[in-house]
């Protein structure tokens, strides 16, 4: 399956490891929209290669725990509070999309905001030019169990070069959730994993990192330092 990667401003369509098309998301998204939609059609594929997977950098996700809450009537009200928060939470007040993985009622669920500007005319540019949406994720969600299942007490790290997104769960579910733009330092970001070790009780050797690097997904070393 074809898989579009948007990190930070590239824009890549995958096909396996080759890279089918690149474009450069500009200031302007309809241009930029619209130079993507062209570069698509170009490729002149068949119906039935025209799925495909979305794949987003940290610079347009960030994960978020949601609840507990009691009250809530709907999935829909569950996902309006999850966008409200995403919006509370952005530096201008942007409005936001969010998936939930999980129902927050009793337990903290992982929630997944992007700006609703940007992903609703990212997929009316992939719509016009004919391809179909499988599936929009993070590119770190198969390093990550970001739908609660098989759950450790570790802390989950995926750095790219627009920031380190960081989950923490305990055996039971989700403690911890955040992205941290402008991606931190080596030193930074090895401090900033060992205060939330110390805060949550997990181990530095629980810490599961890792990279976008060259358009892979990459392990990292664990960081070195014994437990807590």
């Amino acid at each position: 399956m074809l898989e579009l990667v948007c990190a930070g401003r590239d824009v890549r369509l995958l096909s396996d490891e080759t890279c089918l098309l690149r474009v450069e998301m500009a200031d302007d998204l309809d241009v930029a929209c619209d130079a993507l939609v062209d570069a698509m059609q170009a490729l002149k594929l068949r119906f039935w290669q025209r799925r495909l997977r979305v794949s987003l950098g940290n610079a347009w996700v960030s994960p978020m725990l949601i609840g507990p809450v009691t009250g809530l009537r709907s999935w829909r009200e569950a996902v309006s509070l999850a966008e409200a928060q995403a919006q509370q939470a952005s530096p201008d007040e942007a409005a936001y999309r969010a998936v939930l993985e999980a129902w927050p009622g009793s337990s903290p669920a992982l929630a997944l905001a992007t700006p609703l500007q940007f992903i609703d005319k990212l997929q009316a540019a992939i719509r016009r030019a004919k391809f179909r949406v499988t599936s929009i994720r993070p590119w770190w969600a198969d390093a990550v169990p970001v739908d609660g299942e098989s759950l450790g007490a570790q802390i989950f790290a995926a750095r790219d070069g627009d920031g380190l997104a960081v989950l923490v769960a305990d055996s039971v579910q989700w403690r911890w959730a955040s992205c941290y733009r402008p991606v931190p330092d080596a030193v930074a970001e090895q401090a900033l994993l060992a205060r939330l070790c110390v805060g949550h009780a997990v181990s530095l050797a629980d810490v599961a990192r890792v990279e976008w690097s060259s358009g892979a997904l990459q392990p990292v070393a664990p960081i070195v330092g014994g437990s807590t």
